[in-house]
């Protein structure tokens, strides 16, 4: 009997292997309290702006100085973020140019946006590797009293820290010479499960294949898991069958 139990969790630790890999690894919302204070921009601020109307731990970005560390992060998870911010009513998000103020993803540390020698806007920082970009629509309301909703998709392989920056707008007929350069307060940021597991980032240039129904291709590596997983199932409620039988 004690051979019979034996076996039976043995059976049962090799189905949890098999399943734990396949698992779906979920949503990831950000938690501001656990944010480090030390990297984010001289215009970032991490706090409760009861000011505003705020009741809960926000990200207040300022002005084009700011940018945070979202912490570390394996991206190849995930495929879209969804950020949700309030502003002041009269916020300007759109440049003189006609170019709009954007929040990004990067893992780059420090503020994405700069002014240079001549430029009316500001542009972005030499260098920077954006992984993912959302534009700002006008606020729906005076900070607390009224939120927006921004989904950006992203693609990549993309594991480690993490950097969100805002490259804000700035318009010289607005308060000038500052122009502005309005920010906002984020009140939530959450990643959303890629579909279907991780997969390599493609390059939208190359063009796409349609797949040949005659090929036999091999399962996903999730669809593999779980298929071993009935697997053992199956091994263990034989087992079990024959054990009873046998008794």
């Amino acid at each position: 009997m004690k051979k019979f139990f034996a076996l039976l969790i043995s059976c049962v630790l090799a189905l949890s292997a098999f399943l734990l890999p396949a698992a779906a690894a979920g949503d990831l919302e950000i938690d501001f309290s656990t944010l480090d204070q030390a990297k984010k921009g001289s215009q970032t601020t991490i706090h409760v702006f009861s000011l505003a109307g705020y009741t809960d731990t926000i990200i207040q970005f300022g002005g084009p100085e700011n940018y945070v560390s979202l912490g570390e992060i394996d991206l190849s998870q995930y495929g879209s973020v969804t950020i949700e911010y309030g502003a002041d009513a009269s916020a300007v998000f759109e440049s003189s140019d006609g170019t709009r103020s954007y929040v990004a993803l990067s893992s780059y540390e420090g503020p994405i946006a700069e002014l240079k020698d001549g430029d009316e806007v500001y542009t972005l920082v030499d260098g920077v590797d954006i992984i993912g970009q959302g534009e700002l629509e006008e606020a729906t309301g005076n900070w607390a009293a009224g939120s927006n909703t921004l989904t950006f998709e992203f693609n990549t392989d993309y594991n480690g820290e993490v950097f969100l920056s805002q490259l804000p707008a700035r318009d010289l007929g607005i308060d000038e010479p500052y122009g502005r350069g309005d920010g906002i307060a984020i009140t939530s940021i959450t990643f959303h499960e890629k579909e279907g597991g991780s997969t390599e980032p493609t390059d939208p240039s190359d063009p796409t294949t349609p797949s040949d129904p005659s090929d036999e291709t091999p399962p996903e590596t999730g669809d593999a898991h779980v298929i071993f997983a009935v697997a053992a199932a199956g091994i263990a409620l034989t087992v079990l069958i024959r054990k009873k039988v046998t008794v």
